[in-house]
């Protein structure tokens, strides 16, 4: 009864230990002998070099599963909490201004503007080369290239506005209106109605903006309902 318990663990599914115990077992019933202490060692030698041929190659595929490895000595960790608090405030602050900025269109709104549009889009280009021209997909080089585009983009753009700003029209719809609908081109009629259209559109976004404010939840919650719906999106 013992012999046949020891024979169902699970160490002894093996078929090959299993014809040794037999054996040993037929050879101790032939001889009117038990298993003697010299026969013991080598089952449990047995026992052993068995386990070790079970469990070493599940080893070895284990241990040449590896992963590259992550240098984390060499790299400061980045805290993205305050820029992503001054991606906010950016965000927030463009949507006032650039309805002022169409209402009274002036060289400082003009500015502002042209600074916080390239920083937002700025962010917004490099948020994607880092999430999509990754290391890992495209090696070392390309990644630096799409970041080096990305800066030239950046300064093209603000130098763009800027110089828009201080040499030409400025960012103002009456400024272009004025500049591009002339009368030489499209007669004395569609003119006026180009300006009249801008100061009907400005005067819509105004009341618009004053509405939300007075009879909603106004301006500042708005931003933050919608941000928590991106963020609530995210996480489903």
């Amino acid at each position: 009864m013992a012999l046949s318990m020891f024979l169902r663990a699970p160490v002894c599914t093996n078929q090959a230990f299993s014809k040794q115990i037999m054996r040993l077992a037929t050879f101790s019933a032939t001889n009117g002998n038990s298993l003697t202490a010299p026969t013991l060692p080598s089952v449990v030698s047995l026992k052993n070099i068995l386990l070790k041929s079970e469990i070493t190659p599940i080893t070895n595929s284990v241990r040449s599963f590896r992963t590259s490895a992550v240098r984390m000595s060499d790299e400061k960790p980045h805290d993205h909490a305050k820029l992503w608090i001054i991606e906010k405030g950016v965000s927030a602050l463009l949507v006032p201004l650039i309805p002022l900025g169409l209402l009274v269109p002036n060289k400082l709104f003009d500015s502002i503007l042209a600074i916080l549009i390239t920083a937002h889009s700025f962010w917004g280009m490099e948020a994607l080369v880092v999430e999509y021209v990754r290391v890992l997909l495209f090696g070392p080089q390309i990644p630096k290239i799409a970041m080096g585009v990305v800066y030239f983009f950046t300064v093209l753009l603000l130098g763009g506005l800027f110089f828009l700003n201080m040499n030409d029209i400025g960012m103002g719809l009456e400024a272009i209106a004025v500049d591009y609908v002339r009368a030489s081109i499209f007669g004395p009629v569609i003119p006026k109605i180009a300006i009249g259209l801008v100061y009907l559109l400005s005067i819509a976004t105004l009341g618009g903006l004053f509405y939300v404010i007075s009879h909603d939840v106004g301006i500042g919650n708005a931003v933050r309902q919608l941000w928590a719906v991106k963020s609530n999106s995210h996480n489903a």
